[in-house]
């Protein structure tokens, strides 16, 4: 391996340990001068694999770094989803879909089809309207509340159905309810006549990666089977998040009183 390539990874891992850090850390490390330090991260840079915080002169991992661990992960995701959106759609005859993060957005991955000629389809590769749909709320409700913004549209959200929640303050109930019981539900917010429930996956610092969900028909979906539906979903995300690295989420209390951790 060329020493240009080493040092490179070795400024990499010295800022995933250290978070920010400044040219003398660079250099100290690495033990090298300080135009050698800046050459580094300067064709890291241009790559997008370290960005320069100016006002601070801090260096920091960049955007690259993370695309590159979230296409791992997606393809992980897909992978250990598969048996369970099978076994899901086997038990509930519904339609089981697979949404995955990327950067700032919910984008659909995957769809296995119901036994039903009605059901409610997804298009896979498009954008996931995050604040009327079950996958949506599942993925907030896995995130602390000042990082909603960054997935949440413009208020007043765009209006799907007549039910669709539009601004923060609506919606906040419900992702607290999916916070509480560990699934989140749409009712007929952004499909009228369809039921959707769901659940986060999580990734190895805790923060969501991809989520679950079963929609059907509301005549098909009563309330009373919403619940047992939402815990089958929430108990193999919690499978998948352990098969990925090991965690899953320790829910708090909703009103059915269990808890799952790992």
């Amino acid at each position: 391996m060329s020493d240009a390539l080493n040092r490179g990874l070795d400024v990499l891992e010295l800022l995933a340990a250290r978070g920010d850090s400044r040219v003398g850390d660079v250099m100290e490390d690495l033990g090298v001068s300080r135009a050698t330090a800046h050459r580094i991260l300067g064709s890291l840079q241009s790559r997008g694999y370290v960005e320069h915080v100016r006002d601070e002169r801090l260096w920091r991992l960049g955007p690259a770094v993370t695309e590159l661990a979230a296409g791992f992960d997606a393809t992980s995701i897909m992978q250990l989803a598969a048996p369970a959106m099978a076994e899901l759609r086997s038990t509930s005859r519904e339609t089981v879909n697979l949404a995955v993060v990327q950067r700032n957005r919910l984008v659909w991955a995957a769809s296995f089809d119901g036994a039903y000629a009605l059901r409610f389809a997804t298009t896979v590769g498009e954008s996931v309207p995050i604040h009327c749909t079950a996958v949506g709320k599942a993925v907030l409700s896995a995130l602390p509340p000042d990082r909603w913004a960054q997935f949440l549209p413009l208020e007043p959200f765009p209006a799907h159905t007549a039910h669709t929640r539009r601004t923060t303050e609506a919606l906040k109930p419900r992702v607290e309810a999916a916070r509480r019981q560990g699934w989140a539900l749409d009712e007929e917010e952004s499909e009228l006549g369809g039921i959707c429930v769901g659940a986060p996956i999580l990734g190895r610092d805790g923060t969501p990666v991809a989520a679950i969900s079963v929609s059907s028909a509301a005549a098909r979906l009563p309330p009373d089977a919403r619940a047992p539906l939402g815990r089958s979903v929430r108990k193999w995300c919690d499978q998948i998040s352990f098969q990925l690295h090991g965690r899953v989420r320790s829910w708090t209390p909703g009103q059915d009183g269990d808890r799952h951790s790992a």
